[in-house]
């Protein structure tokens, strides 16, 4: 990314890297046509080269634009005194609400974050929230919902075994390129029928 870039207006600047990224998780670096990405951002092919060196350095902004947008929106993940199951219906819930707001951006993460593309310092960084994101979600548990005639640590860990699994199976699908995005509000809601299952099964 060149400093030419940077002196445009942000709202400039999201144009330009959200067709970009829109083009790269569409067809991949290999078949992303930069002639697509300055048609639908509406400027010239040598203004995009202008901004970027290349089409390497303008994939590597979008890889970045798109982990301090993941980034920045964590930020403002809260949590309250609550069950377990409900710890992980609001970490559903704030998912769904990072898709509604920044769409482009959730897809091409998801792609990025699951097939190992992001650069080695972000891959870094991402582990680390993750590391720290999964102590904070057993802070302030409420363990009374469970029902009295169970280990609670074993239902702990069979539910993170169910979500782990749920989740690795989107994985594979991102990994084999069989993964519909469109279908993602569907995966939500598909989320919150499981929960409610589970909730059947270790709940009072």
């Amino acid at each position: 990314m060149k400093s030419s870039f940077k002196r445009l207006k942000p709202d400039k600047q999201k144009v330009i890297l959200t067709s970009a990224i829109e083009e790269f998780f569409e067809y991949g670096f290999k078949d992303a046509s930069t002639n697509r990405i300055a048609d639908k951002a509406k400027i010239s092919k040598g203004s995009l080269y202008y901004y970027f060196g290349s089409k390497s350095d303008l994939y590597t902004a979008c890889q970045l634009y798109t982990f301090n947008v993941f980034k920045d929106f964590a930020d403002t993940y809260t949590q309250t005194y609550e069950g377990f199951i409900e710890r992980l219906i609001r970490v559903n819930s704030f998912k769904q609400q990072f898709q509604n707001k920044h769409p482009e951006a959730l897809n091409f993460f998801i792609t990025q974050y699951y097939k190992g593309l992001f650069p080695e310092e972000v891959s870094k960084e991402l582990k680390e929230i993750d590391s720290k994101f999964k102590l904070r979600l057993a802070e302030d548990i409420n363990f009374s919902l469970f029902r009295d005639d169970i280990n609670v640590d074993h239902a702990m860990q069979l539910i993170t075994w169910t979500i782990q699994g749920y989740e690795h199976d989107i994985k594979q699908q991102t990994i084999n390129n069989s993964f519909n995005y469109d279908n993602l509000e569907q995966c939500f809601e598909d989320s919150r029928i499981y929960f409610d299952t589970l909730k059947k099964v270790y709940y009072k």
